[in-house]
């Protein structure tokens, strides 16, 4: 398996030079370039980050590894799935649905700054869960660091879907929600989310639709939210997690800028009790297909009886996270190349 290195350096020749300070710093005798340069390699590790939504049939069938049928048909399914987003687009346009879509940019860390000695530490990771409104532009960005939500289960995205909905898609007129988002089974494709979503609709009395893209097919306007903050936080240093709303805010000003919300572990409920269907699977075995041709239909598995309606939902977490103590003490060894404002925060991590 390749191994990707933190998107800090340009070319192998700034990995080198890292490794020479930190040879140094150990009173070592660093290895010669082209040395060096072969036991990378021969490590299979690479500085550049893969393509994001690399198809594997596409990428199989290159090499004749996939069959002309099954490469045939995942282009229907992928071409299908377009238009039917084209198609859910214009009825926005129209006032007749609200749609979005949403997706989990690539985790971040912090801090991020220039030390040398930076790259060998370990440090906070921070999540940014993104909601795009298809007809109006506008976008919401959760943000969240591992010490106050650890847990990337399904519950947690759902808290940040169920938050938007509630926030921004209950009309006067009661118009169905389209959400599209890649198959991920942990954040968007599991009986989790969907029984918190049926339990809204019940509520509201509003129809919510999801709806997938085919796998390696995935690109959405969400993604162009996470290009734009990428762009910005480029040559930026990262002292603290709430660094990352700031930028976030300031990465776009047209049509307006993006609007943040910094999520602690109060904000995460549980949706996975009470679920009215246990499975969603479509069909009666692993792997049967969505087809957007298909007629809306029944789900093979009956819904339990005597589930009440939830109007409040239970915490997800107790308490704010703790992080590993190799992690906090990497943490505290950062502090010296840090602002003395920040010092705070980092001390008073759990761990």
């Amino acid at each position: 398996m390749k191994l990707y290195l933190e998107p800090i350096f340009q070319n192998l020749s700034d990995v080198y030079k890292l490794y020479k300070t930190y040879c140094h710093d150990k009173n070592v005798e660093p290895l010669g370039r082209k040395v060096f340069n072969k036991t990378f390699y021969a490590h299979n590790l690479s500085i550049y980050q893969p393509k994001k939504d690399q198809c594997n049939i596409c990428f199989a069938y290159k090499y004749d590894n996939v069959s002309e049928d099954k490469y045939k048909s995942h282009l229907d399914r992928k071409e299908k799935a377009r238009k039917e987003k084209i198609k859910d687009k214009a009825a926005a346009e129209n006032n007749h649905c609200i749609v979005v879509t949403m997706d989990l940019q690539g985790v971040k860390l912090a801090p991020v700054i220039p030390a040398s000695k930076v790259y060998f530490k370990t440090k906070l990771s921070c999540h940014n869960f993104t909601v795009y409104n298809l007809k109006t532009r506008d976008v919401m960005c959760y943000w969240f660091s591992e010490d106050e939500n650890n847990s990337l289960v399904s519950s947690t995205f759902a808290s940040c879907i169920l938050d938007y909905l509630e926030r921004y898609c209950i009309t006067e007129s009661k118009i169905p929600i389209i959400l599209y988002s890649d198959g991920c089974n942990y954040q968007n494709r599991n009986a989790v989310l969907a029984n918190a979503l049926l339990n809204f609709s019940i509520v509201t009395e509003i129809e919510v639709f999801q709806k997938y893209l085919e796998p390696g097919h995935t690109q959405m306007e969400c993604d162009s939210v996470h290009s734009t903050i990428e762009r910005k936080l480029r040559n930026k240093e990262i002292h603290l997690p709430s660094d990352y709303s700031t930028i976030t805010r300031e990465a776009r000003t047209n049509p307006k800028p993006y609007e943040v919300k910094i999520l602690d572990h109060t904000f995460f409920k549980d949706f996975s009790q009470n679920l009215r269907y246990p499975s969603i699977r479509p069909g009666k075995k692993p792997h049967d297909p969505l087809d957007f041709d298909s007629d809306y239909c029944d789900l093979p598995s009956r819904p339990k009886v005597g589930i009440p309606v939830i109007m409040q939902y239970p915490p997800l977490l107790k308490s704010r996270c703790k992080i590993k103590e190799e992690k906090y003490k990497h943490l505290q060894e950062l502090l010296e190349d840090l602002p003395k404002d920040t010092h705070l925060f980092y001390n008073n991590l759990l761990h």
